[in-house]
């Protein structure tokens, strides 16, 4: 007999309708996650540059974003800098299939929610927007 995890349920109230928004320009995993989120009850929008992201609204603006470190032109630490500026106090959680060593130091001293490495584990991923969306959010500028 197999020793076979259970493939995790959705619980009714983990994503509550809060937004997430992911960044990545790997629209197959932009898919997988938005398809991952919503079954767990978030409301999921993706984008596949920090252009994109920057272009929409203040009063759109997500309850939380999972960023790619990687995006082109504006990366994920560029992107977090500018959307702070303006204002963004939603707590941020950088991925990346990069293996540079800096980028977990860099991304907790810029206050990121986490750090997490791809390919993502979907539990890992779940709790870190849970336990992102539980923090307080960076007080006003």
């Amino acid at each position: 007999m197999t020793n076979v995890s259970p493939v995790p349920q959705p619980p009714d109230t983990l994503g509550s309708a809060s937004r997430v928004w992911v960044v990545d320009d790997d629209a197959l995993l932009c898919r997988a996650l938005r398809r991952l989120l919503n079954e767990f009850g978030f409301d999921v929008e993706t984008f596949g540059s920090g252009e994109a992201v920057l272009a929409v609204e203040p009063a759109l603006w997500p309850d939380c974003l999972v960023v790619d470190i990687r995006l082109g032109a504006i990366g994920g630490f560029d992107l977090h800098g500018q959307l702070r500026a303006a204002g963004l106090r939603s707590p941020i959680i950088f991925i990346t299939g990069d293996e540079d060593d800096t980028h977990p130091g860099r991304a907790r001293r810029v206050g990121a929610a986490a750090f997490l490495r791809k390919p993502i584990n979907d539990d890992d991923l779940l709790a870190a927007i849970e336990n992102a969306l539980a923090r307080p959010r960076y007080p006003s500028p």
